[in-house]
């Protein structure tokens, strides 16, 4: 017990080095509206507990079309994200900001959870679509993982009824002929229901790396990983993890209580060897 909390403390401290590493800066969330229209139409606020349409049908990198259901397998959480192809700067900024993040974190994609990004521009094509893929799952650089990234496309209905349903806000913009959008990363369960939203271009590792684990309900990752998530709370309203005090220090009394009682044991198992080799033969 002594040494799983030992090992505990380790890897939150890790973890909590890891997210201030140079590069990774606080989300800070969408660019603050500068119109009436932007503050009422673009948002990002998922219903949590709520699916996903599962039996939406939309086309992949490869120009198959699939319900989006068969993009959820058993024990394997989901990451969403929107974008479009012929967005200037902001979701490609974001998509390689995720991928960063991601690296900072322990679970890889294809072997613990998909990623899945979907374009809110009934205009984008499958190569599109496949040059994206390419360029994220490059970048990412994980042997294996290129399974494990889809790029989709969709008719407008399909894609107004993905959006809807993740609570994804966003309209055309005819004078700058672009998208307005928020930017943000949700995470699914295995199921297809909302569990985490991260907002903004580049989540913290740690939190990545919880909300992947609570998507999982449980499915992958350690006890280790667990307990130290024990310790950190989600905020609804931030999108952040921060620290549970009272959890922390009930873990860290619950622990303490654990090496008292091997103590004593240790201790009394030792005296009786001391006693039974020094009685007379």
């Amino acid at each position: 017990m002594r040494k799983l909390l030992a090992g505990a403390l380790l890897s939150l401290f890790a973890l909590n080095a890891q997210a201030q590493q140079p590069g990774f800066t606080r989300p800070a969330g969408p660019v603050q509206p500068a119109s009436e229209r932007l503050q009422k139409e673009v948002g990002y606020e998922p219903k949590l507990g709520e699916s996903l349409p599962l039996d939406v049908m939309v086309t992949d990198e490869t120009g198959a079309p699939r319900a989006l259901g068969s993009f959820f397998q058993p024990k394997k959480p989901v990451m969403v994200v929107f974008y479009y192809q012929g967005c200037a700067m902001l979701c490609s900024l974001q998509l390689e900001s995720v991928v960063a993040s991601l690296k900072g974190t322990k679970y890889v994609v294809n072997r613990d959870f998909t990623f899945l990004a979907i374009s809110m521009d009934p205009n984008d094509t499958v190569k599109g679509s496949e040059k994206a893929k390419w360029k994220i799952a490059s970048s990412y650089g994980q042997s294996g993982s290129d399974a494990g990234f889809h790029f989709v496309t969709g008719t407008p209905d399909a894609i107004k009824r993905i959006t809807a349903a993740a609570g994804y806000r966003y309209y055309w913009e005819e004078e700058t002929k672009q998208w307005a959008h928020a930017s943000g990363v949700l995470l699914a369960t295995d199921d297809g229901r909302m569990a985490r939203y991260l907002p903004g271009i580049e989540p913290f590792p740690r939190d990545m790396q919880f909300a992947i684990l609570e998507a999982s309900e449980g499915t992958i990752g350690t006890l280790v990983d667990k307990a130290i998530l024990y310790c950190y709370q989600y905020n609804e309203a931030s999108g952040r993890y921060g620290a549970a005090i009272m959890r922390t220090l009930r873990l860290s009394a619950l622990g303490t209580m654990f090496g008292l009682a091997a103590f004593v044991m240790l201790s009394l198992r030792r005296e009786r060897r001391a006693a039974s080799s020094e009685t007379p033969a």
